[in-house]
């Protein structure tokens, strides 16, 4: 089982791969108990390795060398597919929420895209 059309992996992405779990977590709309999906718990030292490869590539990766122009273009494509998937991403913050879809809509995705 899967959200509205958001998750299509229980895996995780970690530095350039998906990493699969060593155990699977429910996550459960808190309004009526349903079950929304199941993840993948991503094992520790995969978590330490997603951290330390976002460090690095913070830090002296090509995201570093962009300028400030170029990073906001970055951006304003991440914006345009966030605006693309808008209504599956809008149910899937209700259903694993709990919480109304004006809420999500406005207080979550179009605060959090402005």
């Amino acid at each position: 089982m899967t959200a509205p059309g958001i998750l299509t992996k229980r895996a995780s992405y970690v530095a350039g791969r998906w990493v699969d779990g060593d155990q699977a977590l429910a996550v459960e709309n808190p309004a009526d108990e349903t079950l929304v999906c199941e993840l993948s718990a991503t094992p520790l030292e995969e978590i330490r390795r997603a951290v330390a490869e976002a460090r690095r590539s913070f830090d002296g990766g090509e995201w570093a060398n962009l300028s400030a122009k170029e990073r906001a273009q970055v951006l304003s494509v991440f914006i345009d597919y966030l605006e693309s998937v808008r209504e599956p991403f809008i149910a899937t913050m209700v259903s694993e929420a709990g919480q109304p879809r004006m809420f999500a809509e406005m207080a979550q995705f179009s605060a959090g895209i402005a």
